[in-house]
């Protein structure tokens, strides 16, 4: 309890000061879904119920509002911060070669934004589909949708230890961050996805564990004598 409540103090430190307006909207959803498989969806009901009458009927809410702009201009805060600028351009190359891309990681920053200036698309998808096209878009939503099939499916296992479960709830937490961040920024997608890869690693983990105990039960269920030696 004590590493992670430094972790959280940490982590809040750091995301405060930063004032990075994805991290809020990923840590808040993060949240409710952690809470909501940890069995804790009465708090996530009650903590949504009561927040949002607080930002809106009090001055709570301009404040988190005016935190959030970061001295930035309404225009600026409706395009995220350029990014719809980027995205349009982006979707107009992939219409110009929608069977080739223009390369993977290099594409979109040579190809597409070599005249705005930004280093990147800040979206996981736009820069999939603009590098690779469909052909790279196609692998990377089967692993997205296979690690979160793999973690919901194990985490409600009965087999998990208590250690592998919370590590797997620890993953969805932060898998939920990530999924999130995909759709602005380019962390599954981007030298290097550290987060992404550990994630990839514990699922397929989980995943060859649970064949092997499944073996096991297969083997004993059609051996009776083994049953017996197993007890």
């Amino acid at each position: 309890k004590t590493f992670y409540f430094m972790t959280a103090m940490l982590g809040a430190v750091t995301m405060i000061a930063a004032q990075t307006r994805s991290a809020f909207g990923g840590l808040a959803v993060a949240a409710l879904v952690v809470l909501f498989f940890a069995g804790r969806t009465r708090y996530a009901i009650w903590g949504s119920i009561l927040a949002v009458p607080a930002v809106i009927f009090t001055s709570i809410g301009p404040r988190i509002l005016a935190y959030l702009q970061r001295d930035q201009s309404t225009e600026e805060l409706t395009s995220m911060s350029s990014r719809l600028d980027w995205w349009s351009i982006g979707y107009k190359m992939f219409m110009q070669h929608p069977f080739t891309g223009l390369g993977a990681y290099a594409g979109s920053r040579f190809a597409v934004l070599a005249n705005v200036g930004a280093p990147q698309l800040h979206s996981d998808w736009l820069e999939v589909i603009v590098g690779t096209s469909i052909w790279g878009l196609a692998p990377f939503v089967i692993s997205l949708v296979w690690i979160w099939a793999i973690l919901i499916r194990y985490y409600r296992g009965r087999w998990l230890t208590p250690e592998d479960r919370q590590l797997t709830l620890e993953m969805i937490g932060v898998m939920t961050i990530i999924t999130i961040h995909s759709f602005v920024n380019v962390e599954m997608t981007w030298h290097h996805p550290t987060l992404f890869l550990m994630i990839l690693g514990w699922a397929e983990f989980m995943r060859r564990r649970l064949k092997a105990q499944s073996r096991v039960r297969t083997q004993l269920y059609q051996h009776p004598v083994l049953v017996e030696q197993h007890r």
